[in-house]
C-alpha cells in the first residue's frame, strides 16, 4: 500500500460552534464542499517504527470529479500515483509499476473510500466508518474509525483538519505507524490543471 494512501482529503466550509459528536451521514453535506475540479501542492511525512527518521515526499496533488485522483510526487524521486474508477496506476521515472491481483484486491475498499471522501458521499462512508465532528469557530476537524471488516487490518483511523479547505490529514494504520499530508496553495477549476495532468485522466 506504499503511497497508495499518500492523501485523504475533503474540502470543507468552516464549522460552526464546538462540538464533538457522531453526527448522522447527511448532516455532514451543509459542512463541505466538493470542487470538481481541484490542483493543491502536498507535503507527506511516512512515520514508520523501524526508521529513525520519518520520510518526507511533496509533489502536486489533482482531483477531477468522477475521473479520479493522481498524486505527482517530485521529491524525493518521480513517481506518479493515479486512482480512477478502473483501479491503480503508478509510474516511477516514467515506467509502468505492476500491481498484482491481490493487492487491487486488498486495495480496493480503500480506494473506493478515497473516492467517496472527494465526492461527498458520507452517507456511503458511514457504512464503513464511525464519522465523529470535533470543531471550533476556526476549524472543523473529522475522525473517522473504520468498522467494516475489510478496512480495519489496514487502518486504525483518518483524521481530517481545515477550514474552507483541507490542512492536514493524518492517517494512522497502527502502533506508531502513521502519515500526515498537508495541503497548500489551492487552486480551482479546470484552467489550472496542466496538459500532461489532463493526459493522465485520459
Amino acid at each position: 500500500m506504499k503511497n497508495l494512501l499518500l492523501a485523504m482529503s475533503a474540502f470543507f466550509l468552516l464549522a460552526a460552534p464546538s462540538l464533538a459528536q457522531n453526527l448522522a451521514p447527511n448532516s455532514y453535506n451543509s459542512l463541505f464542499e466538493t470542487p470538481d475540479i481541484l490542483r493543491a501542492e502536498y507535503t507527506e511525512i511516512k512515520h514508520i517504527p523501524s526508521l529513525t527518521k520519518p520520510l518526507r515526499s511533496e509533489g502536486v496533488f489533482v482531483y477531477m470529479k468522477d475521473k479520479g485522483l493522481l498524486w505527482d510526487m517530485n521529491a524525493p524521486f518521480n513517481m506518479q500515483t493515479l486512482i480512477t474508477p478502473k483501479g491503480l496506476n503508478q509510474w516511477v521515472d516514467g515506467k509502468t509499476q505492476p500491481q498484482s491481483k491481490a493487492a487491487q484486491k486488498a486495495l480496493h475498499p480503500i480506494l473506493e473510500n478515497i473516492s467517496d471522501i472527494f465526492a461527498g458521499n458520507m452517507t456511503t462512508l458511514a457504512y464503513h466508518f464511525d464519522i465523529t465532528e470535533n470543531s471550533n469557530e476556526n476549524e472543523w476537524a473529522l475522525t473517522l474509525i473504520p468498522t467494516s471488516d475489510h478496512i480495519k487490518p489496514y487502518l486504525q483511523d483518518i483524521k481530517v483538519r481545515g477550514a474552507r479547505y483541507i490542512h492536514d490529514v493524518t492517517i494512522t494504520y497502527g502502533k506508531d505507524k502513521y502519515t500526515v499530508v498537508t495541503y497548500s496553495n489551492p487552486q480551482i477549476g479546470i484552467a489550472h490543471i496542466t496538459d500532461k495532468e489532463r493526459e493522465f485522466f485520459e
